[in-house]
């Protein structure tokens, strides 16, 4: 269940070598389509200096308190097997998880936020703080957590018991079961849409509730749209619950597809841009339908 393109594995990449391209040319290769300025590249020596600069996850140690997460994350996920997220090699989001046990298995909520590592430098001690109160308010409700969880051999009452006043404590509530164990497959981590994978929509890459549509949405439906000409992508829905209703609204687009000024020009007049049904963005959005 580890990616050796990244860090949450704990172990370095035996291909990362000093003859990688650099980052202005590793960043050129990135597939088109993200609608930040976060790259995807995800590959770094842990502990030392990064290959290419990424903005979600700079260069970092995994800290023991990540590591222990982590590997609890891991057991949870062998006795609860597929998760809600999707399978495959499982990266730890730091995404605000909160993790219970409900006395028959295993159920993941999230915080009001997810602090990620690089965020804690600037975070409230109080703020956060708060959000150790609700993680242990609802690990209250379920007095099974604990016990599973010192089963799993993990000590979770530190952390939820401690208020938090400093930056150590920040530290140890970030990298803990309670902020940093959303478990998500690579591609809907770090990745970008692209032609090969239009649901690959990267929630270091893509600004959320968005990049949640591929987890709810239908499968004969294509929420994001990478467009070949324009090497852009475009971010739809459709406009009702009318199955034979096939135009789509655009939700958002890159900022170099020829469709930006019209979403744009169309905001500005509080008004909805709508694709007809025959225009090549619609009929890609539903292509999957028959």
């Amino acid at each position: 269940m580890t990616n050796p393109n990244d860090t949450s594995n704990g172990k370095p990449n035996p291909k990362t070598k000093a003859s990688q391209p650099s980052p202005a040319k590793a960043a050129a290769k990135v597939a088109p389509g993200s609608t930040a300025s976060i790259l995807s590249l995800h590959q770094m020596k842990v502990g030392l200096t990064a290959i290419a600069n990424v903005d979600g996850h700079a260069a970092r140690a995994d800290s023991p308190a990540f590591i222990a997460a982590r590997t609890t994350l891991h057991k949870i996920l062998a006795e609860t097997g597929t998760f809600f997220y999707g399978t495959g090699k499982i990266q730890a989001h730091h995404g605000g998880s909160i993790w219970v046990h409900d006395g028959k298995t295993w159920r993941m909520f999230q915080n009001l936020a997810g602090i990620e590592w690089s965020g804690q430098f600037c975070a409230d001690p109080g703020r956060v703080d708060l959000l150790r109160q609700n993680a242990k308010a609802l690990v209250d409700r379920f007095p099974d957590t604990i016990p599973n969880l010192k089963r799993l051999g993990y000590d979770a009452e530190p952390i939820l018991n401690t208020q938090i006043t400093d930056g150590i404590g920040i530290s140890r509530f970030v990298d803990s079961l309670f902020n940093a164990c959303v478990p998500l497959p690579q591609p809907v981590h770090t990745g970008t849409i692209s032609a090969i994978n239009d649901r690959s929509a990267g929630k270091h890459n893509y600004p959320a509730p968005n990049d949640d549509t591929v987890f709810y949405c239908r499968t004969d439906f294509h929420p994001f749209v990478y467009d070949p000409k324009a090497k852009a992508t475009v971010q739809v829905a459709p406009v009702s619950h009318d199955p034979t209703d096939l135009r789509a609204r655009v939700v958002g687009v890159d900022k170099s597809h020829p469709l930006a000024k019209k979403k744009a020009a169309a905001s500005a007049a509080n008004k909805a841009l709508i694709l007809a049904a025959n225009d090549p963005i619609s009929r890609a959005a539903f292509a999957s339908q028959g």
